[in-house]
């Protein structure tokens, strides 16, 4: 448990929450920058409206498993610009939920097709992080009409080929995580005309080596993160890293799952600013 620091940019971490009485006397009637808390169990209603009478938190995060009606109650918490949720619990909706001007960043891990369709019509959205959901091309496409967003997490979700055609229409994503979804190499090749990505996570899709030929279509990709599972033996240092080396702008890589020499690793280091190789 800690406690907050100082009236502004501070931080209140809450490793085991227990109780709304517990959230009462830590309330810290100032202006909360970041609100963290990890709890046992599903966080309810009740515990949200504790937080929601706060004077101000500009950012929460919450590692448990969440109500609906809780999560709609914490949208109307003042100054509230950045909200994660690791989970949702099985029951409820999110219709009738606030709408926050200032919120900007949006994450939820296993989110419902409906969830989304309310997610989407958040305003002010940046960004949006939609781990392992239930899509569907409505919910897509209504994501897409977020005019602001410009950073969309899907990983784990159930996009396909299908959906990643009408992914690639949008203009504004610049930052953009597929991995681990259903794209095979034709929702690939609908990713790559997306020519304004700078940050593009294609982890765990289901492509070969000579796939990656199309990603030298991004001139502007700075950030790319690329391998599979430590099992995987599709992908390998021969026939990555020569396609990776055609990438202009790129600037920070991650490898996982692709075996790598110490040399290679070097090499590698040498020519970019960030490289992150996980390998067990």
């Amino acid at each position: 448990m800690g406690d907050a620091q100082t009236p502004e940019h501070s931080r209140l971490s809450i490793d085991a929450l227990s109780s709304t009485r517990q959230l009462r006397a830590l309330n810290p009637h100032t202006p909360l920058d970041e609100l963290h808390i990890s709890s046992g169990r599903v966080f309810n209603v009740k515990l949200a409206r504790e937080i929601s009478g706060w004077q101000s938190v500009r950012k929460i995060v919450l590692w448990s498993k969440t109500t609906r009606a809780a999560l709609r109650e914490l949208l109307a918490t003042p100054g509230l610009q950045d909200i994660y949720v690791s989970s949702l619990h099985d029951h409820g909706s999110l219709n009738g939920m606030p709408r926050p001007a200032n919120l900007h960043r949006f994450a939820c891990g296993w989110p419902a097709r409906t969830d989304l369709l309310h997610i989407a019509d958040l305003p002010n959205l940046v960004a949006l992080s939609a781990e392992y959901a239930k899509l569907s091309s409505g919910a897509l496409n209504r994501i897409l009409a977020i005019e602001s967003l410009t950073d969309l997490d899907l990983e784990g979700s159930t996009l396909d080929d299908d959906m990643a055609k009408d992914l690639a229409t949008s203009q504004n994503i610049v930052r953009l995580d597929i991995g681990a979804t259903r794209v095979g190499p034709a929702g690939l090749r609908h990713i790559c005309q997306m020519t304004q990505l700078k940050e593009l996570d294609i982890w765990a899709l289901d492509i070969r080596e000579s796939d990656l030929d199309m990603l030298a279509a991004l001139t502007n990709l700075e950030y790319l993160s690329v391998g599979g599972c430590d099992e995987q033996e599709v992908l390998t240092a021969k026939g990555v890293l020569p396609r990776i080396a055609k990438l202009p702008s790129l600037k920070r890589l991650w490898l996982d799952g692709i075996a790598l020499t110490d040399g290679e690793i070097a090499d590698l280091k040498q020519r970019y600013e960030e490289v992150q190789v996980t390998f067990f």
